[in-house]
């Protein structure tokens, strides 16, 4: 595939349901290489909101993602987080936010909108984060 998207949660979750998995999360940014490892990963169902659940972390920058650990994924039209804040659609995209966020990967691409942006905290200083960003589940 080609340009953005998003599987949607119903995928990812059919693609965690079965076995035990795990996330990579490859950046490129300014041509140097970022990556995350958890050994586990799994997204539940609808009915539990999409919680997200990762472990097991290693990479080459800090494990922000873990602050989204066991958050239900909000929406424009489903605000899951734990702030009175309306973190998608003050982000624009939806995503596990937890307060609001130190990973958004569903924001807009392209933009320099610090609210609105791809977002990994380490590397969001200067309102761009990345010429790319993939997300890999695989079972083990």
């Amino acid at each position: 595939m080609i340009g953005d998207f998003w599987l949607g949660n119903d995928l990812i979750y059919n693609l965690t349901l079965m076995g035990y998995n795990e996330l990579r999360i490859d950046m490129i940014r300014k041509g140097k290489k970022y990556y995350t490892h958890y050994d586990y990963f799994k997204v539940d169902n609808e009915a539990a909101s999409y919680k997200i659940y990762m472990s097991s972390f290693s990479g080459n920058v800090k494990d922000y993602l873990k602050y989204h650990h066991g958050m239900k994924f909000s929406t424009i039209d489903r605000d899951n987080d734990i702030t009175s804040t309306d973190c998608a659609g003050l982000c624009k995209g939806g995503w596990w936010y937890y307060n609001c966020r130190l990973v958004a990967l569903n924001g807009v691409w392209g933009t320099t909108d610090t609210d609105t942006e791809i977002y990994w905290l380490e590397l969001s200083s200067d309102g761009h984060i990345a010429d790319s960003v993939e997300m890999k589940v695989r079972q083990v």
